[in-house]
């Protein structure tokens, strides 16, 4: 009977701990709501005119540059790649500023493969970062795929 209770007993603390993460998650993504429109309203400014644009945009954005923010001024890395603009671009330029103003150059590559949403992710930044912009480089670079999967590729 021991074995047979703890055998039914180890799913349901499974699921238990799946519930409980999941409302963690939430409570996260609520939180993450509130505090980047005060933390970075500059890149709320961007999520808001990606959002009425038709741009990418999730539910769980916010939670998103949030998690980005905390990473970069924890770690402070000095180079960065970022594979297709957006919101986090707004994060990274953020960043950028902050570096700058205590005296650390750091690199900032933007990679995107469609022209279009390279030259609306400038455009947006440029508008609410007038001098922040050029702390990106913004790279188009076409998507090859073959056997060996998918990167991309520039020539210079």
């Amino acid at each position: 009977m021991k074995l047979m209770f703890g055998a039914m007993l180890s799913p349901l603390l499974k699921v238990i701990s799946k519930v409980i993460a999941f409302y963690r998650y939430s409570d996260r993504v609520n939180d993450a709501k509130i505090k980047i429109p005060v933390l970075y309203p500059r890149a709320y400014e961007y999520l808001k005119i990606q959002r009425e644009s038709g741009g990418f945009s999730h539910k769980f954005s916010e939670y998103k540059l949030l998690e980005l923010a905390e990473y970069l001024f924890k770690n402070n890395p000095k180079v960065i790649l970022e594979l297709g603009g957006g919101g986090t671009t707004a994060i990274l330029i953020e960043y950028a500023e902050y570096m700058n103003s205590k005296g650390n150059d750091i690199l900032i590559v933007s990679v995107e493969e469609n022209e279009k949403y390279l030259q609306l992710t400038k455009k947006h930044c440029e508008n609410i970062y007038p001098n922040g912009v050029d702390l990106i480089n913004f790279v188009k670079c076409d998507r090859v795929q073959n056997f060996d999967g998918c990167y991309y590729s520039k020539e210079y």
